[in-house]
């Protein structure tokens, strides 16, 4: 019996046993609407932005799970050959790819350029164009980059983990996920002249109005002398 008639025949279990069923096969759902055909059971809404995402078996077999389970059905899915014909079809029904954007050179420098409208004062954008400069050409995680709480002061970059040398930057990341043991590494980036998102220059342009007392933390709001946490990234 292929993959088909195991479906027919969980769509008949279901349709025999649920009182509301209908004879007849049901129609189509549309995008955002997942039911499991000729059952008899209304369609469940899905979001669009999660009907994307998900694998599309397991939306159907969450819809066939949950109105068996709504009237007190015994579970249709719960035999061995059925859980192996599912891994199965699941895996010939993979879900959509990825749709988010990577970040590219030319994405960036719109983003920054976006920052001189949006934040509060140059200041402010200073701030913002540093990290993302950094983020971007060091390929740092966000926590790599900033502590995860106002307590969390030794988390992130320091300000004396960063060395500003003639054309590049000298940081030390003190710990990283792939780095438990915290036995350091040390990353250069170099400058890119001419571009508006070199990150030797954005990060000289924020040390530059970086508050010098308060926190060791590197990045600090120059308005508000808050270390910029996670948090605090947040509330922007």
């Amino acid at each position: 019996m292929g993959m088909e008639g195991v479906l027919a025949d969980i769509r008949k279990s279901l349709a025999a046993l649920a009182p509301t069923a209908q004879p007849g096969a049901s129609p189509t759902p549309p995008p955002g609407l997942v039911a499991p055909a000729s059952s008899g059971f209304p369609p469940v809404h899905v979001p669009e932005h999660q009907a994307q995402e998900q694998n599309p078996s397991r939306a159907h077999l969450a819809a066939i799970r949950f109105f068996a389970k709504i009237r007190n059905l015994e579970g249709p899915l719960n035999t061995f050959t059925l859980r192996q014909a599912l891994v199965g079809w699941a895996r010939s029904s993979p879900g959509s790819t990825d749709a988010g954007r990577p970040v590219t050179t030319p994405l960036l420098e719109k983003l920054l350029k976006a920052l001189q409208v949006i934040c509060s004062s140059p200041a402010e954008a200073a701030l913002f164009s540093a990290a993302f400069a950094l983020a971007f050409y060091g390929a740092f995680r966000i926590s790599e980059l900033v502590g995860s709480s106002m307590g969390d002061h030794l988390g992130g970059l320091q300000q004396s983990d960063v060395l500003v040398c003639a054309g590049s930057l000298s940081i030390t990341l003190r710990k990283s996920k792939t780095d438990q043991l915290r036995k350091e590494t040390r990353i250069t980036l170099y400058a890119v002249p001419g571009s508006p998102v070199c990150p030797v220059t954005l990060t000289n342009s924020y040390l530059a109005v970086r508050p010098t007392a308060g926190s060791p933390a590197l990045f600090v709001h120059p308005l508000r002398g808050m270390p910029f946490t996670l948090p605090v990234l947040g509330s922007f």
